[in-house]
């Protein structure tokens, strides 16, 4: 099978759309004939698409266009494939897209097409207009969730629909290097309990509930050291602000920035207790489908997350064993979580092993033999 994916992702970038794109694309590629990443191009190297090029069956075809803003780069790209869409889906088997804007497109030029659905209340009316008609030939979703209440607001009773969500690097997860030198290699003494957030800074992640946390616990717990993996330098900059604004010791917090996906295992590594405080303000909180959940239960830490519906589904199976939940946006109600798991600390850990088999069907090369299953399935 030949698949030709859109994207109105920039490449490089550390955005959420770019890496997800380009690790499907990879996982594809090995899987099937040919995988083609249409794409906007931008500034610098990025290796994965210099690897991608330097294979024979992914491709990366990136156009340059406006960057001054996402909101005109995907009407360019929705522009860009009116007028060459018939010449990239010419020797391809499956189209696929995450932009309704480029869905739209080809419906008008009448290229059958996949939508790979990541909002509920992105650009509704174009989304209910591409898939109209009998063009569209299904929709992929993040979770059952989504896929619950788009099924109902888009009236897309008649098209075929796939649950899939993003992928981890499952190989890479699975073996951490060991603890002791990752401690070694931080300068971190091994009498400290490291509780480890991984991921973005932005609104609604919860970051100030994690450093309001701190500064409740320091007296009680003075052994936490709060880890901070993730974040644009201007959000980690705003945090450590907030963070010496609250009076926080600087022993007791330590934020490093965005990281390469290969750096991580050493972070994860130092991790005892993994947190994923979402907040109820963060966009689509109901049907988001994180993709560091599934990491956290790769790596086979106790976790410690909010109890929002999709994060209940991933986790639920491991409630009060290797999971524990708490409600949303409640600092009291965290603190009580992580009191609870840090007294029942080896029991937690026990479930380890469980949790780390349950996240083997979520690497990247299960869900790409899923999707190729599935695509396979759809009229032509």
């Amino acid at each position: 099978m030949k698949i030709c994916y859109i994207s109105v992702a920039t490449f490089p970038s550390r955005t959420a759309h770019t890496s997800y794109t380009s690790n499907l694309a990879r996982a594809l590629a090995r899987h099937c004939d040919h995988v083609q990443v249409i794409g906007w191009e931008g500034p610098g190297r990025d290796p994965c698409v210099d690897e991608a090029i330097a294979t024979d069956n992914l491709a990366y075809l990136l156009l340059r266009g406006p960057s001054a803003s996402p909101s005109r780069r995907v009407w360019a790209m929705g522009f860009a494939t009116l007028r060459r869409a018939p010449m990239w889906s010419a020797r391809v088997d499956r189209v696929i897209t995450h932009s309704p804007v480029v869905a739209a497109a080809l419906r008008t030029r009448k290229i059958p097409f996949v939508l790979d659905v990541h909002g509920t209340s992105e650009r509704e009316r174009i989304t209910r207009y591409a898939l109209g008609g009998n063009v569209a030939r299904g929709c992929i979703f993040n979770s059952q969730e989504m896929s619950a209440i788009c099924q109902k607001a888009w009236s897309v009773e008649h098209l075929s629909r796939l649950v899939l969500g993003s992928g981890i690097n499952y190989a890479q997860l699975t073996n951490l290097p060991p603890r002791s030198l990752a401690l070694a290699e931080s300068g971190i003494s091994p009498d400290r309990t490291v509780i480890g957030y991984i991921g973005s800074l932005g609104l609604g992640r919860g970051i100030d509930l994690l450093l309001d946390a701190a500064l409740a616990m320091q007296a009680k717990h003075p052994s936490l050291l709060w880890l901070f993996v993730g974040g644009n330098p201007d959000d980690v900059a705003k945090w450590q602000a907030y963070a010496v604004e609250l009076g926080l010791p600087p022993s007791c917090f330590c934020f490093v920035g965005h990281q390469q996906q290969d750096s991580l295992a050493r972070f994860y590594s130092l991790a005892d207790i993994l947190v994923a405080p979402y907040s109820r303000l963060i966009k689509d909180a109901d049907t988001m489908a994180p993709m560091k959940l599934v990491e956290y239960l790769a790596v086979a830490k106790p976790i410690i997350a909010s109890d929002l519906p999709t994060i209940r589904t991933a986790l639920g199976q491991f409630d009060k064993t290797g999971a524990a939940f708490f409600a949303p946006d409640s600092q009291t109600a965290f603190i009580n979580a992580l009191q609870g798991v840090l007294e029942r600390a080896t029991e937690f850990a026990s479930w380890g092993e469980k949790m780390r088999v349950s996240a083997a069907s979520m690497s990247w090369d299960a869900k790409a033999g899923v999707l190729l299953d599935w695509l396979k399935t759809l009229k032509p």
